[in-house]
């Protein structure tokens, strides 16, 4: 199970992220136009259940395939994609993953005032 965190562009492509892990992929096909089209209708914040697999040896580019169990899109109500994403961005940034931003936060000196 991924969550949508770039909706599908004009090019077909789309970011998902793994919750457990954290990481990032860019999907840039679709196993056939069925799937690019039921993909499309998802949002920001919606889980999807698709396998992924890496274009290329090296590429970061996957190509989102059928999973075994019949696709599931949970959509997000788009009255708390804001307040979801918030919540995702605090979590997967606070973490320092470098496939998201490995940018660390600065901690103010508790001596300073």
């Amino acid at each position: 199970m991924y969550h949508i965190i770039g909706e599908m562009t004009r090019d077909d492509e789309m970011t998902l992220i793994h919750p457990t892990s954290n990481t990032v992929f860019r999907v840039v096909g679709y196993e056939n136009s069925s799937l690019r089209n039921e993909l499309a209708t998802a949002n920001t914040g919606s889980a999807v259940n698709v396998r992924l697999k890496r274009v290329g040896s090296e590429a970061k580019e996957y190509v989102a395939h059928r999973a075994s169990e019949p696709l599931s899109i949970t959509r997000n109500p788009p009255r708390n994609i804001e307040e979801r994403m918030r919540a995702a961005d605090a979590s997967t940034f606070a973490s320092g993953n470098p496939a998201v931003g490995s940018e660390k936060q600065e901690q103010a000196d508790p001596r300073i005032a």
